[in-house]
């Protein structure tokens, strides 16, 4: 079952990488997640004008966290690039 999910989730995030390449840009992370906010039922009490803020909070944290050796870029892509290759299975 979680490795369908995370199938599915990769699948969905793909269709954001507007240049094809592989990896999602900044922008494509924040419209992503932009469009994920409303399925979300924790975050249903979230008023649309906190939406901005939320969506900026949720992208520096994915690339905080996917940035191990915090040397604020990616190693092979530009700068606040996100590897659609870096989700693994868990």
């Amino acid at each position: 079952m979680r490795k369908v999910w995370l199938q599915q989730t990769r699948i969905g995030l793909s269709l954001y990488d507007v240049s094809g390449r592989g990896f999602l840009r900044e922008m494509d992370l924040e419209n992503y997640i932009l469009e994920l906010i409303p399925t979300l039922p924790q975050l249903q009490g979230l008023e649309k004008t906190f939406y901005s803020f939320y969506v900026c909070t949720a992208v520096r944290k994915f690339f905080f966290f996917l940035d191990p050796l915090k040397t604020n870029s990616p190693n092979h892509c530009g700068e606040n690039d996100l590897s659609l290759g870096k989700v693994k299975n868990c």
